[in-house]
């Protein structure tokens, strides 16, 4: 894996903190040197920690999804950690984005964050055919899927316009799985891509767009004491774009 270009994140023996090795929320820790990542003077460490994981798993989605400045690309599960850093992301790169998630909370926390279109899920039944009315009939460059839903990916597929990128980060259940005939890929010449994390080059890239003041991470403070109470808050919702963009 490590050999090929945008292999080092998908490497079969990788060793992951708080996923194979406990002491994610350890005072101290021990990483290997050659992968410990120099972060740039400026902004507050609260403030680079969100892009170590949802700010750079986004803006590689985006760097790789095709699309040229101008076009329509569309973030699933917009309202979430990782997509609202990624509408920030992608209105900094020159994309117009179309937003996708439920209810008027969420609707007006993407405008103000850059989207140009909201779809809600809980009031439009046919999202494709909203996006085609939005996109004046074409459908969207690219299409990145934020949201744990094997849905999402499912409705994805048919707002993309010709030539469109499916991009997969969100990880829906394994039971949850996607339908497709072959036509759409043959007719249409879409494609579909996995994008996991980012390498230390994309680190450095998309934290370069929080000290130029494009992106802003949403930071609320808590300590260690109240974790369970975070997490019990971000079960029930109460936490309006949720992890990474809450840091300890």
């Amino acid at each position: 894996m490590c050999l090929t270009e945008g292999g080092e994140t998908r490497c079969l023996e990788q060793l992951n903190s708080g996923r194979k090795i406990d002491g994610t929320f350890a005072e101290y820790t021990v990483v290997p040197y050659r992968y410990l990542t120099e972060l740039i003077e400026g902004p507050e460490d609260q403030v680079l920690a969100p892009i170590l994981c949802g700010g750079v798993t986004i803006y590689k989605g985006l760097k790789i999804c095709g699309a040229t400045p101008g076009q329509w690309v569309i973030i699933s599960g917009a309202g979430g950690g990782v997509g609202a850093l990624g509408i920030q992301y992608s209105k900094a790169m020159g994309y117009r984005t179309i937003a996708i998630d439920v209810g008027k909370e969420k609707e007006k926390y993407c405008l103000d964050l850059g989207a140009e279109v909201f779809i809600d899920l809980k009031t439009t039944a046919d999202t494709a055919s909203a996006v085609r009315e939005k996109t004046g009939g074409r459908g969207a460059a690219a299409v990145l899927v934020t949201a744990g839903s094997g849905k999402a990916y499912q409705d994805a597929l048919g707002m993309l316009g010709p030539f469109g990128s499916l991009v997969c980060i969100g990880i829906p259940p394994p039971s949850q799985l996607v339908n497709f005939h072959p036509l759409l890929f043959i007719d249409l010449g879409i494609k579909i891509i996995g994008s996991a994390v980012g390498t230390r080059l994309d680190i450095q890239e998309a934290i370069t767009f929080v000290q130029r003041g494009l992106v802003k991470p949403t930071v609320q403070m808590t300590t260690l004491e109240k974790l369970s109470e975070v997490g019990e808050e971000i079960i029930q919702g109460k936490v309006l774009a949720r992890s990474p963009n809450m840091e300890l």
